[in-house]
């Protein structure tokens, strides 16, 4: 049987932890990938197919991953993330700092690579571990502002950079309450491998999640029938039908918040921006 992997930092035992880097999406964290990607496939309970499910972080290394082409990684889900880390990300928009998205997202991850370690896995260890990380941390906010413009800095993990080299199965969704959203209009017109893409009413929490806004969808359903097309090569039918497709919501009136936002499914066309109400 195939495998799904989703890859990201975030430590089950201690609740987040980001390895001892300070920074994000590293090419440590894409070598290590490769290696679990390439363990996985040689299992015998594997059958050597390989594709990645993820959301936030997990989106964004799932793209940056299948950009290094691992043999074995045949499908991407890659939900609420950006190709594009310098003009779409939580530290500049078109070049403009974004100051509360900067700080907000700057201090969430001071206090996330700065835990100390879970003592259940690396014993009494943990403190002098813990104050190692203390001496040697520096603050990511620091870095950020001091590459302003887009320069080499930003060249390392999007995959805006080249888009021909994803050549596996993509699937990118957003969600019109979430921040990254616009990149699915990107990628499902810039990549040229098969892709699918997919916008509903959601914000940054999985589309079969119980969060607000709704409506929701059978999302796991759905990557399952992607999955079983590009790892088993099973038809589906996933792929049928124009891309992306998009959650139309009708206007509403103003409130403190909205469980659903009423509307309806509509496939655009990318190649000249139409909208076809479904």
């Amino acid at each position: 049987m195939p495998a799904i992997l989703e890859y990201v930092p975030y430590r089950k035992n201690d609740t987040y932890a980001v390895q001892d880097q300070s920074d994000e999406y590293t090419t440590q964290e894409q070598d290590d990938a490769l290696v679990a990607i390439a363990w996985i496939a040689a299992q015998p309970w594997c059958s050597g197919a390989v594709g990645t499910l993820g959301y936030s972080w997990g989106g964004f290394n799932g793209l940056q991953v299948a950009a290094r082409q691992p043999p074995a990684l045949k499908a991407v889900v890659s939900v609420y993330m950006t190709e594009d880390r310098y003009a779409d990300d939580a530290h500049y928009m078109c070049g403009c700092l974004l100051t509360e998205e900067m700080l907000g997202w700057g201090t969430t991850m001071h206090k996330v690579v700065t835990r100390p370690p879970d003592p259940k896995s690396v014993g009494a260890s943990w403190k002098p571990i813990s104050e190692e990380r203390l001496a040697a941390f520096h603050p990511q906010v620091h870095t950020w502002l001091t590459h302003q413009r887009r320069e080499a800095y930003w060249a390392h993990g999007p995959v805006c950079e080249d888009f021909s080299a994803i050549t596996r199965a993509a699937y990118p969704v957003g969600g019109w309450c979430d921040g990254y959203r616009d990149a699915v209009f990107r990628l499902t017109q810039d990549l040229s491998c098969p892709k699918k893409g997919l916008i509903g009413p959601w914000s940054h929490h999985y589309a079969m999640c119980p969060s607000e806004p709704g409506p929701h969808i059978g999302f796991l359903q759905e990557c399952i029938r992607f999955f079983v097309e590009w790892l088993k090569g099973d038809y589906t039918g996933v792929m049928d039908g124009p891309s992306p497709w998009v959650w139309i919501q009708d206007p509403v009136g103003p409130a403190t918040h909205h469980p659903e936002r009423p509307g309806r499914w509509a496939a655009g066309a990318m190649g000249s921006r139409a909208v076809v109400a479904i």
